[in-house]
C-alpha cells in the first residue's frame, strides 16, 4: 500500500468547478469513454493482424511484442537460449485440442502412453544433455531394481568361453546355487531347445517374469544334468571382499561395483570384519565402477576421511559444498584402484582421497564425468534424468573431461594364460571366485597396489 495520511493531514479535494450561477449541463464523458474503448478494440485487432502479417514478411511481430499473440506457442523470434519450456506443452495442447475436436481417430490409452513417451524423449534429446534420459514407467521400475542391486533371475553370470555359454559366477542364496549349478557349467539347452547358444541369446531366453520357471540342461565334465528353476529377485553382490596376504602383509580388499544407496553400509560391515582380523590397510577397487548416487559417494568417503569437504557442486544458483558424515570406519592406509571406466561417483571419491592425501591412487586416469544428474519421478510412473550441476574436487580441481590422474600410473595388462588351462582353473585366479587366493602376475594393477603395503628387502 502507498503512504497513508492522518485525517488532519490529508490533501484537500479540489473544489467543484464554478458554473457562474448557470444551470449545470449534463456530462458527455460516458459516450466519449465508450468511443475510446471501441477505437482501442479496433486498434488491437489491427495490431494483431498486422503482427502476424509482419511476421510472415520477416518484420518484427508487433502482436507478440504488445501481447496480442501467445508467445508460449510462437516462441522467441531470435532463437536465444533461456526461452521458457512452457512453449512445448502449449504447442502440444494446441495440436491435441484440434485432434480432440475434429480427428476421426479415437486414441487408446496405449497410444497416449506411447505418444507421451515419444514427446518427452524428444524433449530430452533436444536438450543436448548427453546424460539426460527419459524412463518410461516400465524402464523406471527396472532402473530402481538395478539401483538397488536386485533383479529377477536364476543368479549366475555368463560368458562365452570357446564357443560355449559358461557360468563364471553363482550368486549365493540363488535358484542356481540351490540347484547345484557351479562355475564352469555350460548351457546345452533352454526349455528343450538344444543349439549352440550365444551369451546374448541365452540371457534373453532365460529372462522372464519372477515366479515363472525355466528348464536348462547343463554340461559338465562328467556329463549333462537338467534343472528346473523358478526365477526370483536376486541380490547382486555390489561389494566383493577378500583378505589378501602377501609377503607378511594382510590387506583388506574391497571391490565396489556401483554406488548404490546401501553400499556404504555394506563397506562399513566389511571394514569392521577386516579390522577384527588386524589388517595393515585397505585396497578400494573402483575399476569399472560407473558411479551411482551422490549420497553414496559421500558415505563411502566418510568411511575413510574424518572431516572436511567431499566435493563442491556448482549449479545455476552458485556453489555449495558437501561434507563427510563424521562416521569414519578406519584410519589405516588406503590404496584406491581406478581405470578409464571409473566415472562420476568413483571420481568424487578418488578426487577427495587425492586432495586430502588420504590414499594412494593407482591405475589409469579416470573417465572424466564431472556432472551431477537428478532423477525425478513423473506423475504417470515414468521419470526423467537430467544434469543439474557439475562438481569439483574439495580443492576446486575440475574433473569433467579431465578425470582424476593417479599417483601411480599403471596400464592394465591381461595375464598370459596357458592355452591348455581350463576356465575352471582360471577361476581360481579370479576375484569372482570365493576361494580366490592372490598370486602375483594375474593383475598387474593390483600387484602395484599391494606393493604399497609390502616392505621390499
Amino acid at each position: 500500500m502507498g503512504e497513508q495520511f492522518p485525517p488532519e493531514q490529508r490533501p484537500p479535494y479540489p473544489p467543484n468547478p464554478p458554473f457562474g450561477g448557470e444551470e449545470q449541463r449534463p456530462s458527455h464523458k460516458a459516450p466519449r469513454q465508450l468511443g475510446a474503448f471501441l477505437l482501442g478494440v479496433l486498434l488491437a485487432l489491427a495490431l494483431f493482424a498486422s503482427g502476424n502479417l509482419f511476421a510472415e514478411l520477416g518484420i518484427v511481430n508487433l502482436g507478440t511484442v504488445l501481447g496480442f499473440q501467445d508467445a508460449r506457442v510462437n516462441g522467441s523470434p531470435d532463437g536465444d537460449k533461456g526461452v521458457s519450456l512452457v512453449q512445448v506443452p502449449a504447442r502440444v495442447q494446441e495440436a491435441a485440442t484440434i485432434l480432440e475436436a475434429d480427428a476421426l481417430h479415437e486414441f487408446t490409452q496405449e497410444e497416449i502412453d506411447r505418444a507421451t513417451d515419444s514427446a518427452v524423449s524428444g524433449l530430452i534429446e533436444a536438450s543436448g544433455d548427453p546424460y539426460a534420459i527419459y524412463y518410461s514407467a516400465a524402464d523406471y521400475e527396472q532402473y530402481l531394481r538395478d539401483s538397488s542391486g536386485e533383479y529377477g533371475g536364476i543368479g549366475v553370470t555368463l560368458t562365452d568361453d570357446e564357443g560355449a555359454v559358461t557360468v563364471t559366477e553363482v550368486f549365493s542364496d540363488s535358484p542356481a546355487e540351490e540347484a547345484g549349478v557351479i562355475a564352469g557349467d555350460t548351457i546345452i539347452a533352454i526349455d528343450g531347445v538344444r543349439k549352440e547358444w550365444t551369451t546374448e541369446e541365452a540371457v534373453g531366453a532365460i529372462r522372464r517374469e519372477e515366479g515363472t520357471s525355466v528348464t536348462l540342461v547343463w554340461g559338465r565334465e562328467d556329463g549333462e544334468r537338467e534343472t528346473t528353476m523358478t526365477l526370483r529377485a536376486i541380490i547382486v553382490p555390489i561389494v566383493t571382499t577378500h583378505l589378501l596376504e602377501v609377503d607378511g602383509a594382510k590387506v583388506g580388499y574391497l571391490s565396489l561395483g556401483r554406488f548404490t544407496m546401501d553400499c556404504a553400509d555394506d563397506l562399513r560391515r566389511a571394514i569392521e570384519d577386516f579390522e577384527a582380523l588386524g589388517v595393515d590397510g585397505y585396497i578400494l577397487d573402483l575399476r569399472g565402477n560407473p558411479g551411482g548416487f551422490l549420497v553414496a559417494a559421500i558415505g563411502v568417503t566418510s568411511l575413510f576421511v574424518p572431516e572436511g569437504v567431499v566435493l563442491q557442486i556448482e549449479d545455476h544458483e552458485g556453489i555449495v559444498t558437501k561434507k563427510v558424515t563424521g562416521k569414519m570406519a578406519t584410519d589405516k592406509p588406503v590404496v584406491v584402484l581406478v581405470d578409464g571406466n571409473s566415472a562420476s561417483a568413483s571420481e568424487i571419491v578418488a578426487g577427495a582421497f587425492k586432495d586430502y592425501g588420504r590414499a594412494t591412487i593407482v591405475g589409469e586416469t579416470t573417465y572424466g564425468k564431472g556432472t551431477v544428474q537428478d532423477v525425478v519421478m513423473l506423475s504417470w510412473g515414468g521419470a526423467i534424468r537430467f544434469t543439474v550441476a557439475h562438481y569439483l574436487s574439495p580443492l576446486g580441481h575440475t574433473i569433467d573431461k579431465v578425470g582424476v590422474v593417479p599417483d601411480v600410473e599403471v596400464t592394465y595388462k591381461a595375464p598370459e594364460v596357458p592355452e591348455d588351462m581350463k576356465l575352471t582353473d582360471r577361476l581360481a585366479h579370479s576375484l569372482s571366485n570365493d576361494a580366490y587366493v592372490y598370486e602375483r602376475g594375474w593383475d598387474n594393477q593390483l600387484d602395484s597396489a599391494l606393493s604399497v603395503f609390502i616392505s621390499e628387502p
